[in-house]
């Protein structure tokens, strides 16, 4: 049985519809090709589930590298819109996260670990290659 994940994505009438546990190498080198997508999926694989608020943080602190009471207020905005207008609902339309606050890891990040391990990296890189 082929099961589906259908989101709205607050378009009327727009349904997308994503095959769970079977995406393409080509979604996947496309999911995985942005910092600020693989830092929320590292963050939610190090702890899930989160709030928004606090994966925004977190995904902040990682990318500016300091304390999030060092960052910015511009800087911190920057990657809440980036994240809430693209990323998220992107990872959300390919079965990778679920919810909206708290968020957390979805079945098809089963499908990403294989690219996430660094030790398997350099292999699997190889093979696209």
């Amino acid at each position: 049985m082929t099961q589906y994940k259908t989101q709205d994505n607050n378009n009327i009438g727009s349904e997308v519809k994503v095959q769970l546990n079977d995406l393409s190498k080509d979604e996947i080198h496309h999911i995985l090709s942005n910092s600020r997508r693989r830092a929320v999926i590292n963050e939610l694989r190090e702890e899930s589930p989160q709030t928004q608020r606090q994966l925004v943080d977190n995904v902040t602190k990682r990318e500016f590298q300091k304390d999030i009471s060092r960052v910015h207020s511009s800087e911190r905005k920057r990657v809440h819109v980036s994240l809430y207008q693209c990323h998220l609902p992107k990872l959300r339309n390919h079965g990778i996260i679920k919810g909206n606050d708290p968020i957390e890891l979805d079945d098809n990040i089963d499908c990403l670990r294989p690219y996430l391990n660094v030790e398997q990296s350099e292999s699997i890189l190889q093979k696209w290659l």
